[in-house]
């Protein structure tokens, strides 16, 4: 990454440079980058603007907003198997954190690969996820009929969000649907 290389440069140097000015260079650095990415996106430069996430990825296996706008606009491109894989990497890049595999699930889901995200998001329901994933999962076993399961996932939801009433108005739907 050239804004590394620039700020490494400074540091070989051998001038002194506080932390606090350290850290004000980065943060003019990753402004003209985010910047830079904001243009290209309204110019239609679409590949350029992959290439920078994948560049700030690298540097940030970590970040969820990254690595959602990236797998994004590889949708966006129609690069489906690159978004998957992209989708599958962040996932094992962070296995520590309970959201990551809710890229991939909804990827599944708008896909309409309904089982790849019943997959991915099912054994993460017992960990601290956003509603989301819930919700996401709740609709996959919905449409496979699996009303049983759907019904199930949204009492797991209820548990977690007690007032959530757009979950309890979803159970009497698909229990109307059983019959």
């Amino acid at each position: 990454m050239k804004i590394a290389a620039l700020v490494s440069a400074l540091l070989l140097s051998g001038a002194a440079f506080s932390q606090d000015r350290i850290d004000e260079i980065w943060t003019h650095a990753t402004n003209r980058f985010v910047d830079q990415m904001d243009q290209s996106f309204e110019d239609g430069d679409f590949p350029f603007v992959i290439s920078m996430l994948r560049v700030s990825y690298a540097d940030e296996p970590n970040n969820y907003e990254t690595a959602t706008n990236l797998g994004w606009m590889l949708e966006n491109v129609q690069e489906w198997q690159q978004a998957e894989d992209f989708y599958k990497q962040f996932i094992k890049d962070n296995p520590g954190n309970p959201e990551a595999a809710y890229p991939l699930g909804f990827f599944y889901y708008m896909r309409k690969r309904y089982s790849e995200a019943e997959g991915v998001l099912e054994p993460t329901l017992t960990k601290a996820v956003h509603p989301n994933t819930f919700r996401i999962l709740a609709k996959c076993y919905e449409r496979e009929q699996r009303y049983k399961d759907a019904i199930r996932v949204w009492e797991l939801q209820i548990k977690k969000w007690p007032d959530d009433l757009p979950a309890k108005a979803n159970i009497d739907r698909v229990k109307k649907k059983m019959g």
